[in-house]
Order: structure tokens, then C-alpha cells, then sequence
């Protein structure tokens, strides 16, 4: 019995490595946009991750990846790293990451699934949106104009693709244990 513990254990910390990889891969390809704002494909990752590996994984990888970041390993968007990105105008959208991946990952079926994404990527915008307006000084409402309402449908299509993309992936991967 602890055999299949220590295996477990080890499948799921390889799977956190292999994720916090695909969220850092996620963000080199950057698109600059106004407001030091950037378009990355960090949304998909993320999603996909919550969405095939359950909460669990998913706050894990996301925990790692913000760690390694704040050692100032340059792994968010466009090759930035350190505590100023966190404390950033987009620091918000990065601790948005967590909600995001809980929510993501607790859904039992296709539509809760969904649903839960939907509802993890508005939290993630709001921790954004919240962070966005506090560190440039502006009004939430213009922050929600500069911050989110640019990005939301791109990251609302994300999250549909991630879940169809989970839906073939899923079947083919040993995923006992991790939800």
C-alpha cells in the first residue's frame, strides 16, 4: 500500500513540473499591448491544467509557478520575473491564477466544468482588474476597461478550447488520483 502512495505522490509531482512548464511556455509567446498589458496563451494553459488535472494539480502547478517567479526566474509573460511584476499593474491577473485553477478544476461533468471555468476566469479578472486600478492609480471602471474588457472574449474562448481540448486528451492519460 505505501508503494502505490510513493508512486502516486511521485506521478503528481512530475505532473506539476511538466505543468509549470506549460505555463511558462505559455507565456513567452507575448503580445505587447497598451497599458503594460500583454496577450499570452497563459489563459488556456492554466484553464487546461484545472480542467484535466483537477484542483489539486492545478493550485499546486500554479503555487510553484508563482514561486519560482518571485525568486525573479524570468517565467512570466515576456521573459519577466521578480516581486515587481507581482506587484505589478498585472501582478493581480497572476494571483488571479489560483482562484482561476481551483475553480477550473472543481467541476464534475462537461457543463459544471465549464461553468466553474467561466466563473474561475471572472474571479482571475478581478484579481487583475483590483490590482490593475490600485498600482496605476485609476478607477475601477477605467481599470476594467483597460485591464479585462480588451482581453475577456480571447479568454473566454480560451477557456472553451481548453475544455475541448481536455475532453480528447483526458480519455488518454492515467489520471487516477489526481482530482
Amino acid at each position: 500500500m505505501r508503494n502505490s502512495s510513493a508512486k502516486t505522490g511521485a506521478r503528481n509531482l512530475v505532473r506539476v513540473a511538466i505543468c509549470v512548464a506549460l505555463v511558462a511556455l505559455s507565456s513567452i509567446i507575448s503580445i505587447p499591448f497598451p497599458g503594460g498589458l500583454a496577450i499570452t496563451l497563459q489563459t488556456f494553459a492554466v484553464a487546461f491544467i484545472g480542467l484535466t488535472f483537477g484542483w489539486k494539480i492545478g493550485v499546486a502547478t500554479i503555487t510553484c509557478f508563482i514561486l519560482l517567479g518571485l525568486t525573479g526566474m524570468p517565467i512570466f509573460s515576456s521573459f519577466g520575473g521578480g516581486v515587481g511584476v507581482l506587484a505589478g499593474p498585472t501582478g493581480g491577473f497572476l494571483w488571479g491564477f489560483v482562484p482561476f485553477v481551483f475553480l477550473c478544476g472543481v467541476g464534475f461533468n462537461g457543463i459544471t466544468k465549464t461553468v466553474c471555468a467561466i466563473f474561475g476566469l471572472f474571479a482571475c479578472h478581478l484579481c487583475g482588474i483590483f490590482q490593475y486600478s490600485l498600482v496605476m492609480e485609476v478607477p475601477f471602471e477605467t481599470a476594467i476597461l483597460t485591464a479585462s474588457v480588451p482581453f475577456i472574449l480571447k479568454d473566454v474562448l480560451f477557456v472553451f478550447l481548453a475544455h475541448a481540448v481536455e475532453g480528447k486528451v483526458s480519455g488518454r492519460l492515467a489520471l487516477s488520483g489526481t482530482k
